[in-house]
């Protein structure tokens, strides 16, 4: 493929961070449903995945910013990670979806929590470990820390389905 005025060995480059970036995404993918196990999304699923995120974030900083800060220069790279932000988010919200209960919030309303939620955990992250903000990193703390922040913030989100699947079940 010819494009003008790009050499064939920056497209060749870009290919090969391509593939670097879906191999690293499918590690990311593996290490993150064996971290949740069963799937289900009690606080520590939710913990041991926010864990498992985080550690992969932190030990691979040079692929994450690729990923998530190069949308205009790497379009493969925005299409690699909408790939697995969809999969993975689409999990999220079919589990939350089994779990509401008949008063819960729509299935559309799940979607745009798991998403706010997700680029919010990407921002926050991306301040602290990319981008090394001092006022962050000063107000993150330890792993441990950040971690916990991010679950409460994540359950609390969805809190209200477990309301509504004990209402459903006492209802019923």
């Amino acid at each position: 493929m010819e494009i003008p005025g790009v050499s064939g060995s920056l497209l060749r480059g870009n290919q090969q961070l391509a593939n670097i970036l879906q191999d690293f995404v499918a590690f990311l993918r593996e290490r993150m449903y064996a971290s949740i196990g069963d799937a289900s999304n009690d606080e520590p699923s939710v913990v041991a995945s926010m864990r498992t995120y985080c550690l992969i974030f932190t030990a691979n900083r040079g692929l994450m910013k690729c990923l998530l800060n190069h949308f205009d220069t790497f379009a493969q790279a925005r299409s690699i990670l909408n790939a697995f932000n969809t999969e993975w988010l689409g999990l999220v919200v079919r589990q939350m979806a089994r779990q509401r209960g008949s008063g819960g919030p729509s299935e559309g309303e799940l979607q745009r929590r798991a998403y706010a939620l997700g680029g919010m955990v990407d921002q926050y992250l991306s301040a602290i470990f990319l981008y090394e903000d001092a006022g962050v990193v000063a107000a993150a703390g330890s792993l441990d820390d950040v971690v916990s922040t991010l679950t409460f913030i994540w359950t609390s989100a969805f809190a209200d389905i477990a309301q509504a699947a004990e209402s459903s079940s006492a209802a019923g």
